[in-house]
C-alpha cells in the first residue's frame, strides 16, 4: 500500500549579524524558509511550494519575521555615530587654529567617546586634510532615527564642547551646531538649549 502524504521542511538561506529584540543585543541569525514537499512513505520526494520565512536567533532561538532587518545592529550604530563625531570634530577645530594643542586633544577625546578608542593625533591629522566636510549633515541625519533625544543631545554638546576648547564659541560653529541639531532631528527649543548650555559654559565665571 501505497502511502502518501505533504510534510513541511525548512532549509537554511542566509546567515548574518541583526539585532535580536530578545536577547537585547547583536547576535548571529540564520534565514530560514519553509516549504512543502510531496511525500512517499513519509520520504520527500517532490518540493511543492514555499510557505513562509523566519529569522532565527542562534542564541535565543527565538524566530522573528524579516522587520527584525530593519533595526540596526549595535555595530552599525557605533560606525555611524563614530563617522558622524569624526566629521563634527574636524569642522570645529578647522574653523579656528588646527594646530591648537587643547582643541586637537578635544577632538581626540570626543571620538574616542564613542568606542574608537584607537583614534590619535595621527588619525586626526589624516582626518583633517582628507575629511570631506560637506558629508557632515547627511551623516547626522542618520543619527536622527536610532537616538533618544539624550543621546542626540550628547552628541550636539561633545561636538560644541571641542569648538569650546579653542576659547570661543565663533559664529560659524555656532552656525554649524545649529544644521547639526536639525540634522539629528532635535527641535529648534531643543537645540536652542544646547547652544544657551555652551554659551554659559565659554562665558568666564566670576572670581569669589
Amino acid at each position: 500500500m501505497l502511502i502518501l502524504g505533504i510534510r513541511i521542511r525548512w532549509r537554511v538561506l542566509d546567515q548574518g549579524t541583526f539585532f535580536c529584540p530578545s536577547c537585547g543585543g547583536d547576535r548571529k541569525y540564520a534565514h530560514k524558509q519553509a516549504k512543502r514537499w510531496f511525500t512517499l512513505f513519509f520520504v520527500p520526494l517532490v518540493p511543492l511550494n514555499a510557505v513562509g520565512d523566519t529569522y532565527e536567533c542562534h542564541s535565543c532561538h527565538r524566530t522573528f519575521n524579516e522587520r527584525v532587518l530593519h533595526t540596526p545592529t549595535t555595530s552599525d550604530l557605533a560606525s555611524r555615530l563614530q563617522w558622524a563625531m569624526r566629521l563634527s570634530v574636524c569642522s570645529m577645530v578647522l574653523d579656528d587654529d588646527p594646530h591648537h594643542q587643547p582643541s586637537r586633544q578635544a577632538a581626540i577625546a570626543a571620538v574616542r567617546s564613542t568606542g574608537a578608542t584607537h583614534y590619535s593625533e595621527t588619525h586626526l591629522d589624516a582626518d583633517l586634510r582628507a575629511i570631506d566636510l560637506t558629508q557632515l549633515s547627511a551623516a547626522a541625519e542618520h543619527l536622527a532615527d536610532d537616538f533618544e533625544p539624550a543621546g542626540k543631545e550628547h552628541y550636539l554638546l561633545t561636538s560644541g564642547r571641542v569648538a569650546l576648547a579653542s576659547g570661543r564659541l565663533s559664529p560659524t560653529n555656532h552656525a554649524t551646531l545649529e544644521q547639526l541639531g536639525r540634522s539629528i532631528g532635535l527641535t529648534p527649543a531643543h537645540v536652542h538649549g544646547v547652544l544657551h548650555q555652551l554659551i554659559a559654559e565659554a562665558a568666564p565665571h566670576p572670581l569669589g
